[in-house]
């Protein structure tokens, strides 16, 4: 159950190269879900005890934000479909990495920020300034958790 950043790459690649396709929505759906999952077990191994109520706040948060953007981007007109849902939530295994290493940890929430700024690229904001207001309330929670880690 590990992630490589090789395999992250490759899935923000497949993202922003057929943008509007089924394929696109699924890989940012699983994405999101490795994001929730990694912090969790991030939550879960850290020994700081800030870092352990701020990863359970930041958890908290993306549950909300990405159930919201999910449904959001569920209620998009080409995405009503039964089919279109299946294809679109039909993510299959999801790869997570377990960080007991805060700086590496650090690091992943450095490339979820990353990857999340590009969604610019796959939503164009006239079309969907909903799905990029949630997605700028996911980085706000990422933001302060990166200051938060920096609290003993």
């Amino acid at each position: 159950m590990k992630n490589s950043r090789k395999n992250t790459r490759v899935s923000n690649n497949k993202t922003h190269k057929n943008k509007g396709s089924p394929n696109a929505k699924k890989q940012l759906v699983k994405y999101m879900l490795q994001m929730l999952m990694t912090v969790k077990l991030y939550h879960w191994n850290t020994l700081s005890f800030s870092t352990h109520n701020a990863t359970d706040n930041l958890y908290g948060e993306l549950n909300t934000l990405i159930d919201q953007f999910v449904e959001v981007l569920l209620g998009k007109h080409s995405n009503v479909s039964e089919k279109s849902k299946y294809e679109i939530l039909n993510v299959g295994n999801l790869h997570l990495t377990t960080y007991k290493d805060n700086g590496k940890f650090k690091r992943e929430i450095e490339e979820y920020k990353k990857h999340l700024t590009g969604l610019n690229k796959m939503f164009t904001h006239s079309e969907n300034s909903d799905l990029l207001n949630i997605r700028d309330e996911i980085l706000a929670n990422l933001n302060k958790l990166s200051y938060l880690l920096t609290l003993k």
